[in-house]
């Protein structure tokens, strides 16, 4: 059995994560993962603590492997090639997002940085639509340098990704 590939589509709030993550798969015809963290706080509220991060923490990696699993059966046994697993947010935005909001993160997303094949960097170069689920808004510059700094310590393959959702698409299946 082939190992999927996982590309990462990650960066700030409202830097067009989740739009490149849903055109991506579809043009790809692949299955994509969406962002558990605004699941669970639509239904909860905007208001959480530590506990509330890490059931989200343990959601998002749980919706992956279930995706990852899923995407690996549906394959013909026989297929050389396959098309990769989309992740809308990931293990980056988590640990990011754990350092920044609580000064502490779960080790095992350290771990998990490691899974990813190529990380896809949103840059905030689209106009920011405002969320009730949104924290920062006047730090998505300040953001997108952090996650850069830690793609780069990271050590594993990233693109930035600017532009529209077509022109971030259209790059990456040129690649």
């Amino acid at each position: 059995m082939q190992k999927i590939k996982k590309i990462a589509v990650t960066g700030p709030e409202s830097s067009g994560k989740t739009s490149l993550a849903r055109a991506l798969a579809q043009r790809l015809g692949t299955l994509w993962v969406p962002e558990y963290a605004r699941l669970y706080l639509q239904s909860k509220g905007p208001q959480y603590s530590y506990e509330d991060y890490l059931k989200i923490a343990e959601g998002q990696m749980r919706w992956e492997q279930r995706m990852e699993q899923r995407l690996q059966q549906s394959l013909p046994k026989a297929s050389a090639k396959h098309p990769p697993l989309i992740t809308d947010t990931g293990a980056l935005v988590l640990k990011i997002w754990g350092e920044l909001r609580f000064g502490r993160y779960p080790a095992y997303l350290d771990q998990a940085l490691q899974e990813y094949d190529l990380f896809l960097l949103c840059a905030p170069d689209i106009p920011f639509e405002p969320d009730p689920l949104r924290e920062h808004p006047h730090l998505r510059e300040k953001l997108f340098e952090h996650y850069l700094q830690h793609l780069k310590a990271l050590g594993k393959p990233f693109q930035i990704m600017r532009g529209s959702v077509e022109e971030r698409v259209d790059w990456v299946l040129s690649v």
